[in-house]
């Protein structure tokens, strides 16, 4: 009593706590608590009412409420911006994640112009460790991830985790994080026995670090199942799905996003044994999921959705496949040309009606893809 600071520093410590644990539902009423306590002791714009501001806003994002966490964002960035200028280090997150937010409610010219600037500032910074440059350089990498843009991603991957090294050493969460990350990478490109090693590597750290389970434990299961699978190891890989699959259940729940994404992977299995009923059954339960949370027009929903339909081409379910991808498209058409799932949408219609002999279909949609990836 008394000391508001001690006590909001508390708070965000016990709700990094809950998020670690998968209870966002705890987490929230603590950062709230917390950017009360130091707005009125420290002002608006104190660095410490900031990251307050800053982490509730990932929180709200998770939650896809985009709406307050871009405002949150906004908040931050124009405090760091008054305090310390346009080129410091401490603009590397509330850039990268502002981006990220427009991106996901479609705003695609902000998005770029957030990411633009995150992108040259990371350039400009000198190469000097630190916390905030390491996940700078991580989130870049995620970005062109996401992006299919595995080339790019890669050299940033690995500089952020050898930094990552350097600042925290071997033994550090942050490292096995970064590791994961990379074998992510690795893993697309089709080099899955080097990702083999480095998430195991993450596995095993994982293990020493929490005996109990964690997030980041069921992520470096996750890891090494796809590296197994990629080398069609199916048994092996469907072990650490399952291990995966159950510490999300005890960890979150049954209904949580993240068993959702548990779910995905082992409809993906199932999809490359070729089982595909039990493939659409897994899939199914995972959209249901997400459809719940987030909504039916939540990107993620929408590319499960996407992915789904690929068992229904498969299996020979082609209205399914059609009915899914027409109705995936109508909810991204209005997003920018180059969007990665409008684009994803647009090539597998193509796909499908050049595989069902329907020309005319075929070419209407590729004429709606941007001219540099009709072919």
């Amino acid at each position: 009593a008394g000391q508001p600071e001690v006590q909001a520093d508390i708070l965000m410590v016990m709700g990094q706590a809950y998020r670690s644990l998968g209870r966002d539902d705890l987490a929230r009423p603590l950062y709230e608590q917390a950017i009360a306590l130091r707005s009125e002791a420290l002002g608006d714009a104190h660095p410490e009412t900031l990251e307050s501001k800053f982490y509730l806003g990932t929180l709200l994002e998770l939650a896809n409420d985009m709406e307050l966490a871009g405002t949150l964002y906004e908040d931050v960035l124009a405090g760091h911006r008054a305090r310390v200028g346009d080129t410091h280090v401490d603009l590397i997150l509330p850039l990268y994640h502002l981006g990220l937010v427009r991106h996901v409610q479609g705003r695609g010219a902000e998005a770029d112009s957030f990411f633009t600037e995150w992108k040259a500032l990371i350039d400009r910074l000198p190469e000097t460790d630190s916390p905030e440059l390491s996940r700078g350089l991580s989130d870049y990498a995620d970005l062109m991830f996401t992006q299919r843009r595995y080339e790019e991603a890669e050299p940033f991957a690995r500089r952020s985790l050898s930094m990552a090294r350097r600042l925290y050493g071997d033994e550090s969460p942050d490292v096995g994080l970064l590791l994961n990350r990379l074998s992510e990478i690795l893993n697309a490109t089709g080099r899955h026995a080097e990702a083999e090693r480095l998430a195991t590597e993450a596995l095993d750290l994982h293990r020493r670090l929490y005996p109990d389970g964690n997030r980041e434990l069921a992520s470096s299961l996750q890891s090494v199942g796809e590296a197994l699978q990629g080398q069609r190891r199916f048994d092996e890989a469907e072990t650490l799905f399952r291990q995966d699959y159950e510490m999300r259940m005890r960890l979150f729940g049954e209904d949580h996003y993240s068993t959702a994404r548990s779910l995905v992977l082992l409809g993906r299995l199932n999809q490359d044994r070729g089982d595909y009923d039990e493939a659409e059954r897994y899939y199914l339960r995972a959209i249901g999921i997400f459809t719940n949370q987030f909504g039916p027009t939540f990107l993620t929903t929408i590319q499960y959705r996407i992915e789904l339909s690929d068992i229904y081409r498969d299996r020979g379910s082609y209205e399914e496949a059609e009915r899914i991808l027409t109705d995936a498209y109508r909810s991204v058409a209005n997003r920018a040309p180059t969007d990665r799932t409008r684009v994803s949408t647009l090539r597998r219609l193509v796909q499908l009606y050049t595989q069902l002999g329907r020309v005319e279909d075929a070419e209407r949609m590729r004429g709606l893809l941007p001219p540099d990836v009709r072919n």
